[in-house]
């Protein structure tokens, strides 16, 4: 019986032996194994500089491709055609990059990472006088000359704020000079990027402030505020307050227990300065802009009750309605970030309480966050 089974095991060994080694021999042979034995190959010969060599697997390699699988990511044919110096097939790798091709490109199978794109994008870096010399040697039309440098200078440095900025300067020299480029959808989508913000956003602010008044309005010198603010293109709804103190600038009666008394004129005063502006960037720079305002307010007149113990003073609190002028200056920096600015803030107040014209002048200094999303520009 042992015989019989042992027998029956070799039989079916040898049947389901074939079909393992079949599938064996399929995996070996599948254009994915021959594609990442191939960009080793590839990778080993490029360290070795034989570029000649390099040229020959890359084509190799190529007739594997089709619309739904690649056997190099685009960067990565593009440095070798430059490393090749194979500029014609270059170039129109360059031009053939529109919309449609990122979507093919978005949905095909491309190659798991190796170390065939860093070592690429290393030698680059490191060699890139080399790159620039080839370039210099082949005897390019111009606008192919121009546009492959510029190539190089959008990927051979880190990807910051200088270098992007630099980089959109350099696109727009091209463009210019080219209007009607074939390499004009590259270096509009792909080498510039430019940024504008979106319509509607908000922001909210933080302020040490000073100032001064006049007529009945309390005597403020020094307080602090906080914003919130709503914004839309160019336009900026502040609504906020400043919390300060100061003095008042009338004597005051009140009464306790039916007794008539007077809180004296210069006695202490906490008023609160509340304000909704509507302003208007009219000037901008780099680091700098300056925006007017007008709006509405007024001015709560609050007294501290260790001044008038046994008093029923808060119901006799004050209220001054204002309408308010004034102008915000932000400047920018990078210790702010994107976002943040430092502001100066002028605000006047006028008030015209029982016929008497009195103002209120503020100035504040403090730090405000804008935040609103971005749209590229192109």
């Amino acid at each position: 019986m042992k015989r019989k089974l042992f027998l029956l095991g070799f039989l079916l060994s040898i049947m389901i032996m074939p079909s393992f080694a079949q599938i064996d021999d399929e995996i070996q042979q599948s254009k994915t194994e021959q594609v990442r034995k191939g960009r080793e190959y590839l990778t080993e010969k490029f360290l070795d500089r034989d570029y000649e060599k390099v040229k020959e697997i890359k084509d190799y390699l190529l007739t594997f491709e089709t619309e739904e699988f690649k056997a190099f990511k685009p960067h990565e044919l593009w440095h070798i055609l430059l490393w090749t110096q194979e500029y014609e097939a270059l170039e129109t790798a360059f031009r053939q990059v529109d919309s449609a091709y990122v979507a093919e490109i978005d949905k095909a199978v491309v190659p798991s990472r190796d170390q065939l794109g860093e070592q690429l994008y290393r030698r680059s870096i490191e060699d890139e006088h080399l790159l620039r010399f080839n370039l210099q040697e082949a005897n390019l039309p111009v606008e192919d000359f121009d546009f492959l440098n510029l190539y190089l200078d959008w990927d051979s440095k880190p990807l910051n704020k200088e270098h992007i900025e630099e980089c959109n300067e350099l696109a727009d020299q091209f463009l210019a000079k080219y209007p009607h480029s074939e390499y004009e959808w590259f270096v509009r989508h792909i080498i510039r990027r430019v940024f504008a913000p979106k319509n509607w956003g908000w922001g909210m602010g933080l302020d040490l402030c000073s100032g001064l008044s006049s007529g009945v309005l309390p005597k403020p010198y020094v307080g602090f505020g906080l914003s919130i603010d709503v914004l839309y293109k160019k336009f900026d709804f502040m609504l906020g307050y400043d919390v300060v103190y100061g003095k008042t600038a009338l004597d005051l009666p009140y009464t306790i227990s039916s007794a008539p008394h007077i809180y004296p004129k210069g006695s202490r005063s906490e008023p609160i300065v509340w304000y909704a502006n509507l302003s208007y960037e009219v000037w901008e720079k780099k680091r700098m802009s300056l925006a007017p305002f007008i709006g509405v307010g007024g001015v709560l007149e609050v007294f501290p009750d260790d001044q008038v113990p046994g008093s029923d003073l808060k119901k006799q609190q004050r209220v001054y309605w204002t309408g308010n002028v004034g102008a915000c200056f932000d400047l920018k920096g990078d210790l702010l970030g994107d976002t943040g600015a430092l502001r100066v803030k002028y605000q006047c107040g006028i008030s015209a309480p029982d016929g008497h014209i009195s103002t209120i002048h503020l100035i504040s200094v403090g730090w405000t966050y804008k935040l609103r999303g971005k749209t590229r520009v192109y």
